[in-house]
């Protein structure tokens, strides 16, 4: 119904845009919903790997292929989680909002699904609630870090000097890692998940919200690599959006950042003393090795179960 006036007319305009947001928030939130319940109907997971932040996609690969990647860092991480043989019950959901990764990360969820592993990347953004963001890059073209420094974090992004722009979808994790532990605990409730953090400066929001919401006790293992602010970046910021220098904020924003990355690393280290209640460790580690990855898939079917095939 038209307004009678201009201002009815912009404020219905305004109600329009939030309900399609809304609509395909929504959407977004169902089809992760239905991947991963696909992904548990298929392959019946014992234990759940998330990676936040999957570029494209080494981390997932050497969990399932470690012989290819000798010497990597988080090899002990795999190993003292889900031990040193075939991860056949072991299911990865992968979180990847960069567009000019998804080639490849569908070649990645193709060939291992084709020999047996439970894998699905999803090209959205991890964090703290549904909807989209914007996600800025160095370049149209993947630069010659595979696009690292790619954000849904704007200092992040300016600290990186990211200028090329786009609109992705970002999901709740929250409700990925209910949903894990839920089929978990129906089984023998012994399953472990371990999740991997590497979002570029979105970290400080998803940590709070999964915090304060105690989901993060619901993960076994995160390991994390922290993205703290530059005191230039913050200067910069400020100048950017016209800030006199005695009324901004810089000292008390890089000691909030400081003071976090303390309080969580102090809070969730391994020998934190409500282990009982919150078994959750968080620690410190950044395996960037082998970041072009570039090695053949495997074409033999290792995992005896469902049949052969990527996820639609």
């Amino acid at each position: 119904v038209l307004g009678t006036n201009g201002s009815d007319f912009h404020a219905g305009n305004k109600l329009r845009v939030e309900e399609q947001l809304k609509i395909l928030s929504d959407k977004v939130e169902h089809e992760v919903a239905d991947k991963v319940t696909e992904l548990i109907r298929k392959h019946g997971c014992e234990h759940f790997y998330v990676d936040m932040g999957t570029n494209i996609g080494v981390q997932i690969r050497k969990l399932y292929e470690p012989e290819k990647y000798p010497s990597a860092p988080v090899h002990a991480v795999f190993e003292n989680y889900f031990g040193s043989g075939q991860r056949c019950k072991v299911c990865s959901v992968g979180f990847e909002p960069n567009s000019a990764h998804r080639r490849k990360n569908d070649r990645v969820q193709q060939a291992l699904a084709n020999v047996g592993f439970g894998v699905v990347i999803l090209p959205v953004a991890a964090s703290s609630y549904t909807g989209h963001a914007t996600f800025a890059k160095p370049g149209v073209e993947v630069d010659t870090h595979e696009d690292w420094g790619g954000s849904i974090a704007a200092a992040q992004s300016v600290q990186a000097g990211n200028t090329f722009v786009s609109t992705v979808a970002r999901v709740n994790v929250a409700n990925v890692i209910r949903h894990m532990r839920a089929h978990l605990d129906t089984n023998n409730g012994t399953g472990k998940i371990v999740a991997k953090c590497d979002i570029e400066g979105s970290e400080f929001e998803l940590l709070q919200s999964l915090i304060l919401s105690q989901t993060i006790c619901l993960i076994d293992y995160m390991y994390i690599e922290w993205h703290p602010i530059k005191e230039q970046t913050l200067h910069q910021i400020a100048k950017t959006q016209g800030m006199a220098t005695s009324r901004n904020g810089i000292p008390q924003a890089l000691g909030y950042v400081n003071t976090f990355i303390q309080q969580v690393t102090k809070a969730y280290d391994k020998n934190h003393t409500d282990m009982g209640s919150c078994p959750t460790i968080i620690q410190r580690l950044d395996d960037e090795s082998f970041l072009h990855d570039g090695l053949e898939f495997p074409t033999e079917h290792l995992c005896v179960g469902p049949t052969p095939g990527a996820y639609s």
